[in-house]
């Protein structure tokens, strides 16, 4: 069996969907992590317990963590097809997967930052004061 070129992973569907994913995967993971931080706030705040605050935080870090990676191997297979193969497919592929690099790394930033408000601002608390 032959191995498959960076041209042709990328024009496959499985190839595009997973360059699409570093596009698009670290702000909807950032989303998704506003989003279900906001929804355990009120568990938190009666519970006492931040613990799946900095769980949610920690997975969303973790699978735009991995997505970088991934972004990262593919860049860096598209850049090495490119002395082989100048084609547009694989401009596509090294273009794609290094915008993924950049909004991995760029949207683990602001979830590690944004992450650090657990560690220093108690849930119960609101911009009026302690919630009663």
């Amino acid at each position: 069996m032959r191995p498959v070129s960076v041209a042709e992973r990328s024009s496959q569907p499985a190839g595009l969907l997973l360059l699409w994913l570093g596009i698009f995967g670290p702000p909807t993971l950032w989303a998704g992590r506003i989003a279900a931080s906001y929804i355990l706030i009120p568990y938190a705040c009666r519970a006492e317990q931040v613990r799946l605050l900095h769980a949610v935080s920690a997975v969303a870090l973790l699978a735009v963590s991995l997505i970088g990676f991934f972004a990262w191997r593919t860049w860096r297979k598209a850049a090495a097809a490119t002395r082989q193969d100048p084609g547009a497919k694989v401009q596509r592929a090294r273009f794609m997967a290094l915008f993924g690099l950049f909004s991995s790394g760029l949207f683990a930033f602001v979830i590690l930052a944004e992450w650090l408000t657990v560690f220093f601002v108690h849930p119960c608390l609101t911009a009026g004061g302690p919630v009663t």
